[in-house]
Protein backbone atom coordinates (compact mmCIF):
# COMPACT_ATOMS: atom_id res chain seq x y z
CA UNK A 1 0.00 0.00 0.00
CA UNK A 2 1.35 3.50 -1.21
CA UNK A 3 -0.17 5.67 1.53
CA UNK A 4 -1.46 4.20 5.23
CA UNK A 5 -4.98 2.60 5.53
CA UNK A 6 -7.00 3.97 7.92
CA UNK A 7 -7.77 0.33 9.17
CA UNK A 8 -6.76 -0.18 13.01
CA UNK A 9 -5.21 -4.24 13.26
CA UNK A 10 -4.56 -5.73 16.58
CA UNK A 11 -2.38 -9.04 16.56
CA UNK A 12 -2.37 -11.39 19.82
CA UNK A 13 0.09 -13.90 19.97
CA UNK A 14 2.03 -15.28 22.57
CA UNK A 15 5.05 -16.63 20.36
CA UNK A 16 7.16 -13.35 19.87
CA UNK A 17 9.15 -14.24 16.98
CA UNK A 18 5.27 -15.10 15.36
CA UNK A 19 4.07 -12.22 16.48
CA UNK A 20 6.58 -9.58 15.24
CA UNK A 21 6.67 -11.82 11.66
CA UNK A 22 2.52 -10.52 11.45
CA UNK A 23 3.22 -6.85 12.69
CA UNK A 24 5.85 -6.22 10.42
CA UNK A 25 3.93 -8.37 7.20
CA UNK A 26 0.48 -6.39 8.02
CA UNK A 27 2.72 -2.84 8.69
CA UNK A 28 4.32 -3.46 5.30
CA UNK A 29 0.50 -3.16 3.54
CA UNK A 30 0.18 0.18 5.16
CA UNK A 31 -2.29 -0.71 8.48
CA UNK A 32 -1.89 0.25 11.79
CA UNK A 33 -1.06 -2.93 14.10
CA UNK A 34 -0.81 -2.78 17.64
CA UNK A 35 1.17 -6.13 18.22
CA UNK A 36 0.02 -7.79 22.20
CA UNK A 37 1.39 -10.79 23.83
CA UNK A 38 -2.18 -11.76 25.29
CA UNK A 39 -5.39 -11.23 25.32
CA UNK A 40 -5.41 -9.07 28.70
CA UNK A 41 -3.18 -6.41 26.80
CA UNK A 42 -5.58 -6.45 24.34
CA UNK A 43 -8.72 -6.32 26.38
CA UNK A 44 -6.44 -3.20 28.08
CA UNK A 45 -5.97 -1.33 24.54
CA UNK A 46 -9.85 -1.72 23.42
CA UNK A 47 -10.45 0.87 26.72
CA UNK A 48 -8.54 3.48 24.78
CA UNK A 49 -8.92 2.77 21.13
CA UNK A 50 -10.53 0.80 18.60
CA UNK A 51 -10.23 -1.65 16.21
CA UNK A 52 -11.34 -3.14 12.64
CA UNK A 53 -9.70 -6.54 13.11
CA UNK A 54 -8.45 -8.80 15.49
CA UNK A 55 -6.07 -11.45 14.88
CA UNK A 56 -5.87 -13.93 17.88
CA UNK A 57 -4.44 -17.52 18.53
CA UNK A 58 -6.63 -20.03 20.25
CA UNK A 59 -4.16 -21.09 22.68
CA UNK A 60 -2.79 -18.17 25.03
CA UNK A 61 -1.86 -18.04 28.30
CA UNK A 62 -4.73 -16.80 30.52
CA UNK A 63 -8.07 -15.92 28.43
CA UNK A 64 -7.82 -17.79 25.38
CA UNK A 65 -9.05 -17.24 22.41
CA UNK A 66 -12.39 -18.52 22.86
CA UNK A 67 -12.74 -15.86 26.08
CA UNK A 68 -11.85 -13.53 24.05
CA UNK A 69 -14.34 -13.60 21.43
CA UNK A 70 -17.00 -13.89 23.90
CA UNK A 71 -15.73 -10.28 25.45
CA UNK A 72 -14.91 -8.68 22.00
CA UNK A 73 -18.67 -9.84 21.10
CA UNK A 74 -19.52 -7.85 23.88
CA UNK A 75 -18.27 -5.01 22.70
CA UNK A 76 -20.82 -1.47 21.15
CA UNK A 77 -18.84 -2.12 17.88
CA UNK A 78 -16.78 -5.36 18.14
CA UNK A 79 -14.05 -6.06 15.56
CA UNK A 80 -13.99 -8.55 13.02
CA UNK A 81 -11.89 -11.53 14.94
CA UNK A 82 -9.46 -14.00 12.56
CA UNK A 83 -8.14 -16.72 14.35
CA UNK A 84 -4.85 -18.82 14.19
CA UNK A 85 -5.33 -22.37 14.88
CA UNK A 86 -2.84 -25.46 14.83
CA UNK A 87 -4.52 -28.60 13.41
CA UNK A 88 -5.08 -29.83 16.00
CA UNK A 89 -7.44 -27.30 17.38
CA UNK A 90 -9.49 -27.04 13.88
CA UNK A 91 -12.60 -28.16 15.26
CA UNK A 92 -12.64 -25.96 18.12
CA UNK A 93 -12.31 -23.36 15.20
CA UNK A 94 -14.91 -24.71 13.28
CA UNK A 95 -16.82 -24.26 16.72
CA UNK A 96 -16.19 -20.45 17.13
CA UNK A 97 -17.19 -19.69 13.67
CA UNK A 98 -20.37 -20.69 14.76
CA UNK A 99 -20.02 -18.29 18.07
CA UNK A 100 -19.33 -15.71 15.89
CA UNK A 101 -15.73 -15.66 15.18
CA UNK A 102 -15.25 -14.05 11.26
CA UNK A 103 -12.44 -16.85 10.05
CA UNK A 104 -9.78 -19.00 11.00
CA UNK A 105 -5.90 -19.97 9.41
CA UNK A 106 -4.04 -23.37 10.38
CA UNK A 107 -0.26 -23.04 11.25
CA UNK A 108 2.16 -22.82 9.42
CA UNK A 109 0.49 -19.53 8.64
CA UNK A 110 0.68 -18.60 4.42
CA UNK A 111 0.85 -15.23 4.25
CA UNK A 112 -0.40 -14.47 1.45
CA UNK A 113 -3.53 -16.57 2.13
CA UNK A 114 -3.04 -14.39 5.65
CA UNK A 115 -3.25 -10.82 3.67
CA UNK A 116 -6.33 -12.08 1.53
CA UNK A 117 -7.80 -13.18 4.37
CA UNK A 118 -7.62 -9.65 5.86
CA UNK A 119 -8.93 -7.86 3.33
CA UNK A 120 -11.98 -9.89 3.00
CA UNK A 121 -12.90 -9.42 6.56
CA UNK A 122 -12.43 -5.78 6.39
CA UNK A 123 -14.30 -5.48 3.21
CA UNK A 124 -17.30 -7.25 5.04
CA UNK A 125 -16.93 -5.28 7.96
CA UNK A 126 -16.99 -1.95 5.87
CA UNK A 127 -19.84 -3.42 3.55
CA UNK A 128 -21.64 -4.39 6.90
CA UNK A 129 -21.12 -1.05 8.53
CA UNK A 130 -22.45 0.30 5.52
CA UNK A 131 -25.68 -1.77 5.37
CA UNK A 132 -26.15 -0.58 9.29
CA UNK A 133 -26.00 2.91 8.21
CA UNK A 134 -28.16 2.67 6.00
CA UNK A 135 -30.62 0.23 7.63
CA UNK A 136 -30.90 2.80 10.56
CA UNK A 137 -31.92 5.52 7.69
CA UNK A 138 -34.43 3.34 5.87
CA UNK A 139 -35.76 -0.61 5.80
CA UNK A 140 -37.50 -2.01 2.91
CA UNK A 141 -35.79 -5.39 1.83
CA UNK A 142 -36.16 -8.96 3.44
CA UNK A 143 -33.63 -9.44 6.48
CA UNK A 144 -32.54 -5.85 6.68
CA UNK A 145 -31.39 -5.83 3.13
CA UNK A 146 -31.43 -1.97 1.82
CA UNK A 147 -32.03 -0.30 -1.80
CA UNK A 148 -35.26 0.39 -3.75
CA UNK A 149 -33.65 0.01 -7.30
CA UNK A 150 -34.76 -1.92 -9.87
CA UNK A 151 -32.02 -4.41 -9.72
CA UNK A 152 -32.73 -4.69 -5.66
CA UNK A 153 -36.99 -5.10 -5.54
CA UNK A 154 -35.59 -7.93 -8.86
CA UNK A 155 -33.40 -9.94 -6.06
CA UNK A 156 -35.95 -8.81 -3.09
CA UNK A 157 -38.98 -10.74 -6.01
CA UNK A 158 -36.28 -13.81 -6.36
CA UNK A 159 -35.19 -14.07 -2.63
CA UNK A 160 -38.83 -14.58 -1.87
CA UNK A 161 -39.34 -16.81 -4.62
CA UNK A 162 -36.40 -18.99 -3.71
CA UNK A 163 -37.33 -18.90 -0.01
CA UNK A 164 -40.09 -21.38 -0.93
CA UNK A 165 -37.56 -23.98 -2.36
CA UNK A 166 -36.31 -26.95 -1.31
CA UNK A 167 -33.55 -27.77 -3.46
CA UNK A 168 -29.56 -26.18 -3.40
CA UNK A 169 -28.97 -22.09 -4.13
CA UNK A 170 -25.95 -21.11 -5.73
CA UNK A 171 -25.39 -17.49 -5.28
CA UNK A 172 -22.88 -15.46 -7.25
CA UNK A 173 -21.30 -12.49 -6.69
CA UNK A 174 -17.57 -10.83 -6.25
CA UNK A 175 -16.34 -10.45 -2.42
CA UNK A 176 -18.29 -7.66 -0.23
CA UNK A 177 -21.28 -7.69 -2.42
CA UNK A 178 -23.53 -9.15 -0.01
CA UNK A 179 -23.55 -13.10 -0.53
CA UNK A 180 -23.90 -13.77 2.86
CA UNK A 181 -26.80 -11.38 3.69
CA UNK A 182 -28.98 -12.88 0.72
CA UNK A 183 -28.18 -16.32 2.09
CA UNK A 184 -29.57 -14.88 5.67
CA UNK A 185 -32.81 -13.18 4.08
CA UNK A 186 -33.28 -16.68 1.98
CA UNK A 187 -33.19 -18.65 5.20
CA UNK A 188 -35.35 -16.20 7.29
CA UNK A 189 -38.42 -16.21 4.55
CA UNK A 190 -38.11 -20.24 3.99
CA UNK A 191 -39.96 -22.59 5.79
CA UNK A 192 -36.83 -23.42 8.02
CA UNK A 193 -36.52 -20.11 9.47
CA UNK A 194 -36.86 -21.33 12.90
CA UNK A 195 -33.60 -24.03 12.34
CA UNK A 196 -30.12 -23.25 12.47
CA UNK A 197 -28.43 -21.09 9.65
CA UNK A 198 -24.62 -22.18 9.35
CA UNK A 199 -22.77 -20.48 7.47
CA UNK A 200 -18.58 -22.25 6.78
CA UNK A 201 -15.95 -20.65 5.49
CA UNK A 202 -14.69 -23.62 3.39
CA UNK A 203 -11.46 -21.99 2.38
CA UNK A 204 -10.53 -22.54 6.12
CA UNK A 205 -11.42 -25.81 6.70
CA UNK A 206 -7.94 -27.91 5.46
CA UNK A 207 -8.49 -30.78 3.17
CA UNK A 208 -7.95 -34.23 4.98
CA UNK A 209 -10.07 -32.89 7.62
CA UNK A 210 -13.05 -31.82 5.21
CA UNK A 211 -14.51 -35.37 5.06
CA UNK A 212 -15.02 -34.90 8.86
CA UNK A 213 -16.59 -31.64 9.48
CA UNK A 214 -18.84 -32.27 6.92
CA UNK A 215 -20.23 -35.24 7.19
CA UNK A 216 -18.82 -36.56 10.92
CA UNK A 217 -16.99 -39.57 12.29
CA UNK A 218 -17.30 -42.37 15.16
CA UNK A 219 -14.98 -42.57 17.72
CA UNK A 220 -11.57 -44.27 16.87
CA UNK A 221 -11.72 -43.40 13.40
CA UNK A 222 -8.80 -41.59 13.29
CA UNK A 223 -5.77 -40.64 15.39
CA UNK A 224 -7.24 -38.00 18.18
CA UNK A 225 -10.29 -38.84 17.41
CA UNK A 226 -12.13 -39.94 21.02
CA UNK A 227 -16.04 -39.49 20.95
CA UNK A 228 -18.46 -39.85 17.95
CA UNK A 229 -18.95 -35.91 16.46
CA UNK A 230 -22.20 -35.12 14.13
CA UNK A 231 -20.58 -33.61 11.05
CA UNK A 232 -21.99 -29.93 9.89
CA UNK A 233 -24.29 -31.33 7.32
CA UNK A 234 -26.61 -33.38 10.24
CA UNK A 235 -25.61 -29.89 12.32
CA UNK A 236 -27.50 -27.73 9.48
CA UNK A 237 -30.61 -30.54 9.49
CA UNK A 238 -34.02 -29.08 8.75
CA UNK A 239 -32.18 -25.56 9.10
CA UNK A 240 -29.66 -23.74 6.22
CA UNK A 241 -26.64 -24.65 5.18
CA UNK A 242 -24.28 -21.89 3.70
CA UNK A 243 -20.79 -23.22 1.98
CA UNK A 244 -18.60 -20.10 1.74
Amino acid sequence: MSSLSPYRLAIVEDDPDLLELLQEELASQGYQVTACGCAEDLLGCISEQRFDLVISDIRLPGIDGMQLLQRLKQQPEPPALLLITAFGTVRQAVNALKQGADDFLTKPLDLEHLALSVQRLLAHKALRNEVQQLRQQQQDGPAGLVGKSRAMRRLYQQITQVASAQGAVLILGESGTGKELVARAIHQQSSRSEQPFIAINCAGIPAELMESEFFGHAAGAFTGARQQRSGLFKEADGGTLLLD
